[in-house]
């Protein structure tokens, strides 16, 4: 009997062991790819993150407006109040942001001086506004959407082009659905003639690509082996298009046609995230094209966009996570939370 428990403890030892050693590791290889953390000066939660040029920009839940640089992450930010959780910093200091209370407009402030420069008023019938902006975030589109049908059951959904200096918007495309719809992201590709919005129509993925600079629709197309694609973005020479779909994979399509030619996947497979999640669904890619990243299940993955294989995944250790960013120069990507107390955490890129 002595030598059963005896037997017991040492099992239970070498377990322990184990478990203490693994988290060791965890713990030495988060501490090696943490660059740096920003805390918000009011413990503040971040409601979407954005980069541009040096500029690390988070829209907070309660309107503030907080500039970091990529090269002084240590220095203080420059804030500023804003009506919005959807806005972006272009190279000359303009701030593009989307007014959330009624009525609503895009605001036009100079980050500078911290003035409001122009106020563009949107119809009130407007149901909802999604900005997207190219990666210098100087090319800016929005889109607006109607209730339509019985009962309002379905959107209407107009693509517009925001001139920030002469304080207009330019309608470049209208989609009407034949069922159903749930947009979630607008992006812009690089060279600006390209919008993409991406997501869901009667629970089949659901993608719209658009030709901005002749105003027209290139093509339309629902995936019904995914509910939903909740974000997607160009590659650098716009050739191709990656989308982040419900099921955690990232979809590779190529433009012009879009035919899908490949998933990239990650570890954990089979499980769908949902819009109730509360966490951010979307994924970048870097300016270089090598590396897309995205959150999954918790997770932040990193994908070698040549090869396929998973360069870095790590739980970012966010309650919730709000925003996922690559810095100009692709050698660092950001994640944010969405609770107060959260911070914006600063990550290596892996060589690969």
């Amino acid at each position: 009997m002595r030598n059963i428990n005896n037997n017991k403890s040492v099992i239970i030892f070498f377990v322990a062991a184990i478990a203490v050693i693994t988290l060791v590791m965890i713990a030495s290889r988060r501490n090696s790819l943490l660059a740096y953390e920003l805390r918000f000066p009011f413990n503040n939660g971040v409601a979407e993150l954005s980069s541009n040029n040096d500029s690390i920009a988070a829209a907070c839940q309660d309107g503030k407006f907080y500039v970091w640089e990529w090269s002084k992450p240590a220095q203080k930010p420059q804030i500023l109040t804003l009506d919005s959780d959807q806005a972006f910093v272009t190279n000359s200091g303009l701030v593009i942001s989307l007014k959330r209370s009624q009525p609503k407009a895009i605001v036009i402030t100079d980050m500078h001086n911290q003035q409001q420069l122009r106020d563009i008023s949107l119809k009130p019938d407007i149901n909802r506004a999604l900005m997207g902006a190219s990666r210098d975030k100087n090319y800016v589109v929005a889109s607006l959407s109607r209730l339509v049908g019985n009962n309002g059951s379905m959107e209407n959904y107009q693509l517009v082009t925001v001139d920030p200096n002469l304080g207009r918007v330019e309608t470049v495309a209208e989609i009407t659905p034949s069922s159903a719809t749930q947009l979630f992201k607008v992006a812009v590709s690089d060279d600006d003639s390209l919008a993409l919005m991406t997501g869901e129509q009667d629970k089949k993925g659901w993608i719209v690509l658009v030709d901005v600079k002749n105003r027209k629709v290139v093509w339309e197309k629902q995936v019904t082996d995914v509910e939903r694609f909740h974000s997607g973005a160009f590659s650098p020479d716009g050739n191709l298009i990656y989308a982040r779909g419900s099921d955690g994979d990232i979809w590779k399509i190529e433009t012009l046609s879009g035919k899908i030619t490949g998933r990239l996947k990650p570890l954990i497979e089979n499980q769908k995230s949902t819009v109730g999640q509360h966490s951010t669904q979307d994924m970048v890619i870097s300016s270089d094209g090598r590396v897309v990243a995205s959150i999954v299940f918790k997770t932040l993955y990193m994908w070698d966009t040549q090869t396929g294989k998973i360069i870095f995944n790590l739980a970012p250790g966010h309650i919730i996570e709000s925003g996922l960013i690559f810095s100009p120069d692709g050698r660092f990507a950001a994640t944010s939370a969405m609770r107060q107390g959260g911070t914006i955490k600063i990550w290596r890129v892996p060589e690969h």
